[in-house]
Parts: structure tokens; sequence; C-alpha cells
């Protein structure tokens, strides 16, 4: 699912790297422009059995919670989701869902940042964030909160371009300390 367009996506992919000849095959579902998405996810991926990581892009384009801030309609989304794709195809493939914040919410790490109800926050597994550190900072923060296992500390995430790989560094507080 995306918001993109394929030959956009197809862009991106090559500039970052992805190479159709030698790298994994990456399918892309651009979903409809009725309320089937569910459904028609579900049957792409019963088409393609070999999917391992399913990118949402956005969770609401997907979902079409019919009201955003609503619980109700958040966890009937929810349900639905859960019933229709994700009770067949848990654990051999995994979501990752990507959702809008809150425009004016940009420091909180336990959530509320997500725009939406609170069912958003309590039906997802973990939630990552990656953000500038500030207008005279260029560095990326990034964080996640968990609801198992260990969560991550904001920690500075640094970009090695000899490599073209990105690490974590070390975490905010470590280097206010400093």
């Amino acid at each position: 699912q995306s918001e993109e367009h394929p030959a956009d996506i197809q862009e991106s992919l090559i500039a970052l790297g992805y190479n159709p000849n030698e790298d994994e095959k990456l399918f892309i579902f651009t979903g409809g422009a009725d309320d089937n998405n569910v459904e028609m996810l579900r049957d792409e991926l019963r088409l393609h059995p070999d999917v391992r990581l399913c990118i949402i892009e956005t969770l609401d384009d997907l979902l079409k919670i019919s009201d955003l801030k609503e619980n109700s309609a958040s966890r009937e989304a929810f349900d639905k989701f859960d019933k229709t794709v994700v009770d067949e195809f848990h654990p051999t493939v995994s979501f990752l869902a990507l959702h809008h914040l809150k425009k004016n919410e940009v420091e909180s790490s336990s959530g509320e940042m997500l725009l939406g109800a609170t069912v958003i926050r309590g039906r997802t597994d973990a939630k990552m964030y990656i953000r500038r550190e500030s207008d005279d900072d260029e560095r990326r923060v990034f964080f996640a909160s968990v609801r198992r296992g260990v969560p991550i500390p904001k920690t500075y995430l640094m970009w090695d371009a000899a490599t073209e790989t990105s690490t974590l560094d070390i975490t905010v507080a470590e280097d206010r300390k400093n």
C-alpha cells in the first residue's frame, strides 16, 4: 500500500541501491479505490507465499478507518485486519505500518504523538520514530517503545556515507551528560 505512484517508488528504491536483477523481489500492492483493501492485501499475500515483510503506507489508507479519532471505528478496522490478514499470515509475515503524527507533537516518546484514537497505539506491538534533532542539528534521533521486549531510548542514528549504513550511536541522555 503506498501513497506514491509506482514509478516514484521505483525511482526511490533505485536511489537507495535496490537492484531488481540481484536483490530480493519486491511486490508493490497499490490497493483499490474502494474499501476492500484488506481483502485485496490478503489475496495478494496468498499469491506470494514467500513474502516475509509487508510495509503498509499508510495504516489509514489500508484500513480506511471511518473516523480516525474514534476508538470504536479504529477497533473495528483493526479487528477486520486481524481476522482477514494477520490471523492467516502470522507469524510468517511481519507487518510494518507507517502512520501519521500530529504535526505539533514531536517530543513525546510514549506514542501520544500518533494521529488518531488510542486504539492505534494499543493495537500495535512497537512504535518506532525517527526525527531530526533540531533545526540547528542535522543528526537524526531514533527511539522505539514496545509492548514486549526492550525499548530503545532516544538514540542518535549515525549515517556512514562510505559504507552507506546507519548505526545507533550514543543516547541523547548520554550526549547531554557529556
